[in-house]
């Protein structure tokens, strides 16, 4: 059974414009939905870019970083070949560590 809509029926009238309305309410509550879902994607962006923007920073400081780390190993290589070795730079060390104790011990006693 086939039901076609019949202008001159004031029923039928009633039912398209209600169905009219209601499919209207539910394009606005979409409309709004895709509007609000633009916005996020729009912060969402933003903030990723600024997330990136940090972490090149964070980068740069520490490829700094870590260059400053290889000359201070380098320095304390050749400080440590200059004192005779790593065995010559380990008494000097706890030589210099010994005499330090003494120093505060006449001090404070």
């Amino acid at each position: 059974m086939s039901h076609r809509w019949n202008d001159d029926d004031p029923d039928a009238t009633e039912d398209q414009e209600f169905l009219k309305r209601r499919q209207d309410e539910q394009l606005d509550m979409i409309q709004g939905s895709i509007g609000r879902l633009g916005d996020f994607a729009k912060n969402f962006a933003d903030e990723i870019r600024s997330q990136g923007a940090k972490l090149d920073s964070l980068g740069q400081d520490m490829e700094a970083s870590n260059e400053t780390l290889h000359r201070v190993e380098r320095k304390t290589a050749e400080l440590v070949e200059q004192a005779g070795g790593p065995g010559w730079f380990c008494l000097t060390a706890i030589l210099s560590g010994i005499a330090f104790v003494l120093f505060l011990l006449i001090i404070y006693t």
